[in-house]
């Protein structure tokens, strides 16, 4: 039910702002999302978590459309892989975080408001793949990465 509007929203935002812009919006709105459960009454801070749950379902979403776009593409299987353990591994240890905060919810939403945090300071040093050409073979992914090289300031 909450994959729907995401994708929309996905749509959109991802053909004008790119991955970047998107990835960090989501994780900061998510994480502030987290936090409203510091200031905010519980019955507010509800409707609140809903926003969160559509906005880590977004970011998700860019992960994996981002990892294919800036991994070359003969690891490309291996780091999808990677990324899918990563993420089955997240989802079976995220039910333990509530059941060590016992009753007290804020704490876990802190730790997953501060984790969405730092997912936001790490996307900012990921290159920006939007509208990018996505090489196939290891002959364009060795070209374009020699290229790379030579039109970069700081590596000659």
């Amino acid at each position: 039910a909450v994959e729907v509007p995401v994708y929309i929203f996905l749509q959109v935002t991802l053909t004008y702002l790119g991955n970047k812009i998107t990835m960090m919006g989501s994780c900061a709105g998510a994480a502030l999302c987290c936090y409203s459960f510091l200031v905010l009454p519980l019955d507010v801070a509800k409707w609140w978590s809903f926003g969160g749950q559509m906005l880590v379902t977004a970011a998700f979403t860019v992960v994996y459309i981002w990892t294919s776009l800036i991994v070359p593409s003969h690891v490309r299987v291996t780091v999808m892989g990677l990324c899918t353990a990563a993420g089955k591994l997240g989802s079976m240890v995220a039910p333990y975080t509530v059941l060590l905060a016992g009753n007290e919810l804020t704490l876990a939403m802190c730790t997953y408001g501060t984790l969405l945090l730092f997912a936001t300071f790490v996307s900012c040093m990921l290159p920006e793949a939007h509208s990018t050409f996505v090489p196939e073979v290891e002959e364009e992914d060795i070209s374009l990465v020699t290229q790379r090289i030579h039109d970069s300031p700081h590596l000659t």
